[in-house]
């Protein structure tokens, strides 16, 4: 699996891929260490495969993992000295990683079957927030979509737009609600499941934008 196929939907609509734009981490997903150390003692664990994106002091982790052909699948295990940052799947309850780990952790190990399990982790910024992206891309954070991102207690995002692009839905997880404004843009109403602690927004650029400011604050 390589980066293309890794992020491969388009900004555009899927009937129009020839205007698209791939949005891809920064570097080819490749197996980790981990998988290599087992391989190399027989042991034949599931693949776990990682890439990565940075804004900075900002990191997006992505793994794809999947279960080999062995008797008893084993759970993937992910760990923080894994350049690729911690783990934990895109989905369920969020809440902060081991103490002083800077990332939020969904869980340490997660279930794989052999069709695959797709999982992100993110740094937890200066605000608090931990920002996933664009809620539609497997490479949510790719900076042909999140163009800029920083956090000086607010998270700001520059999201790029194809022409004619309709509204992005962008999300994230925080302890506490959240607010959303936007320049060049108009942000949505912002939904926030006080049970997950994840929060999503849709952010709509004006006509003839090309990219729109975005500011989260708690």
């Amino acid at each position: 699996m390589n980066y293309e196929t890794c992020g491969h939907r388009s900004r555009r609509a899927p009937e129009d891929p020839a205007d698209g734009v791939i949005v891809r981490p920064d570097t080819p997903l490749v197996p980790d260490t981990a998988t290599y150390v087992r391989d190399a003692s027989g042991k034949n664990g599931p693949m776990v495969a990682t890439t990565v994106t940075r804004h900075g002091e900002l990191t997006a982790g992505y793994v794809y993992a999947y279960a080999r052909d062995v008797p008893t699948p084993e759970p993937a295990a992910f760990y923080e000295a894994e350049d690729a940052t911690p783990s934990g799947p895109q989905v369920g309850t969020g809440h902060p990683g081991p103490s002083g780990s800077g990332y939020v952790d969904f869980q340490h190990t997660a279930p794989v079957t052999r069709d695959g399990s797709y999982l992100q982790v993110v740094t937890v910024g200066r605000s608090g927030i931990a920002f996933l992206g664009d809620a539609g891309k497997f490479v949510s954070l790719g900076r042909q979509r999140i163009a800029e991102l920083s956090d000086d207690g607010t998270v700001r995002a520059t999201i790029a737009y194809a022409d004619g692009e309709g509204p992005v839905t962008l999300h994230g997880y925080s302890p506490a609600d959240v607010s959303v404004s936007a320049t060049g843009g108009r942000a949505g109403d912002v939904t926030y499941d006080f049970s997950t602690r994840r929060f999503s927004v849709p952010i709509t650029p004006y006509e003839g934008s090309s990219s729109v400011r975005g500011e989260i604050a708690r």
